[in-house]
């Protein structure tokens, strides 16, 4: 999971046609590199074959898969993240699930241009002196330098035009929270800002963000909480000026995704599960995002065992963690008769979060199945908006109808949230986001496993509606 708002469909929406035109996507079959530590697919859970499962039989399944890329992972420095041995055995993995499942698997390898060792530096050459830590820009920030007063919106969170009311011609101080670091960009962008400095939440330490790929923001770095809160002081106890340099950085390089499809499918409607498969270097990824694709994989897995798997393409997305990348290049290879092919598009990423909720986001058919499916079985579920932040990014810029479960990355746990759902308001959702701790005993606890039994229950079923009607 990104950890901001990601690429917006109207921005999408223009870069489209000329990334179809640009992107070079090769159809590869071959091997992939022999893992440090092969891991076989998980051995089928004891149940009915072709009869419905309990949540709890699909929760189990779902953590003999979890704990299959822990073993993963702890067999290759302890992560799975775009370009390591554990990726590729990461994909041999999900390949010979899905096959032995009986789908037909290829994999899919582009180049793509993404963002990599941009670098940011901010320093006050004016004012009370500030002990400033580490600078990280933003993911995707515009590059450039700037010096000018630093500016504190009206509200710290600094999430409307109005909070920018000082943000003209200066460097603006914002705290992240509530709504995502691009619209706290682009609001200092419309305002007039030059540049924009984001401290993190109270007890996180350092920040690095990510922005989504717009025209219309600043240069954008991120600081820890405690820098955050002595720039703020420093501006209260009489002002300081500072300068922001942000210098980018970009390098191309290959991505790998793997495309399953339920073999006699023809011409006809699909609807595509997707998963990405990628962790980010510091860990395994247990929750984000072996979670999704572990779900994902026991669902292909239920739907083949009861021959409802018609129509039913299955995918998990390379270089997530990059930038969207996979999915991206995976957009941009489709024809205009294959994009019509897709009757919807679900997206599983981060379903464990051990503080979480049960959150659905998305629009059109699926949204519609799903949400009807959670109702139907009286699961509590709250609706959730994670603009660009995963995969479905790319088929809301082509109009398909999407939906995708979501239980939480670092952002608070609110009170009203922990009531309904349980868990310790204020605290992260997930702790151990991004985090080498992001493992399978991390994430092993009743309200993990109670939570993914509802959220599978209802994926299932509305898996099936979803390919019931593919299918007229």
């Amino acid at each position: 999971m990104r950890p901001t708002g990601g690429i917006g469909p109207e921005r999408m929406r223009r870069l489209l046609p000329a990334a179809l035109a640009a992107v070079a996507l090769v159809a590869c079959t071959s091997e992939a590199p022999t893992p440090n530590e092969p891991v076989s697919p998980a051995p089928a859970s004891q149940g009915p074959s072709d009869g419905p499962w309990t949540g709890e039989q699909l929760t189990d399944r779902v953590f003999a898969h979890l704990e299959a890329f822990q073993r993963i992972a702890d067999g290759n420095a302890g992560t799975r993240a775009h370009d390591t041995s554990g990726y590729d055995a990461s994909l041999d993995y999900a390949e010979q699930s899905l096959a032995r499942a009986g789908f037909t698997t290829s994999r899919h390898t582009s180049e793509a241009v993404v963002e990599e060792n941009s670098t940011a530096a901010v320093r006050v050459v004016q004012g009370q002196q500030v002990d400033l830590g580490t600078v990280e820009p933003m993911t995707r920030t515009p590059g450039g330098e700037a010096t000018a007063p630093l500016a504190l919106t009206t509200d710290p969170l600094g999430c409307t035009l109005d909070d920018y009311a000082a943000a003209r011609g200066a460097i603006v101080l914002v705290e992240r929270g509530r709504c995502p670091f691009t619209d706290k960009s682009a609001l200092a962008h419309e305002a007039g800002a030059l540049a924009l400095i984001v401290y993190n939440s109270p007890g996180q330490g350092d920040l690095r963000g990510e922005l989504a790929d717009r025209d219309d923001l600043v240069p954008s770095v991120g600081v820890s909480d405690a820098v955050g809160e002595s720039l703020a002081a420093a501006v209260a106890g009489g002002g300081i000026v500072v300068q922001v340099t942000v210098e980018e950085s970009r390098e191309t390089i290959q991505v790998t995704n793997l495309i399953a499809d339920w073999p006699g499918e023809g011409d006809g409607d699909v609807v595509l599960l997707g998963a990405h498969l990628d962790s980010v270097p510091a860990g395994p990824g247990i929750n984000d995002n072996a979670s999704g694709v572990s779900l994902a994989l026991t669902l292909a897995e239920r739907l083949a065992a009861r021959g409802e798997a018609d129509g039913l393409r299955v995918a998990f997305w390379g270089a997530e963690e990059l930038g969207l990348v996979g999915s991206g290049a995976y957009v941009k290879s489709l024809s205009q008769e294959e994009v019509a092919r897709i009757a919807g598009y679900v997206n599983l990423d981060m379903v464990a979060s051990t503080n979480g909720l049960i959150g659905l986001y998305g629009a059109g058919a699926p949204f519609e199945a799903f949400s009807a499916e959670l109702e139907h079985h009286d699961i509590d579920y709250q609706v959730l908006s994670i603009t660009g932040a995963s995969d479905h990014a790319w088929f809301e810029s082509l109009d398909i109808g999407v939906a995708g479960f979501y239980t939480g990355a670092g952002e608070p746990l609110a009170a009203d949230e922990a009531q309904r759902f349980g868990g310790t308001s204020d605290a992260p959702r997930d702790r151990c986001y991004h985090q080498a701790c992001d493992t399978v005993d991390e994430v092993s606890t009743a309200q993990v496993r109670d939570r993914l039994s509802d959220i599978a229950t209802a994926s299932l079923d509305g898996m099936r509606v979803l390919l019931g009607e593919t299918r007229g």
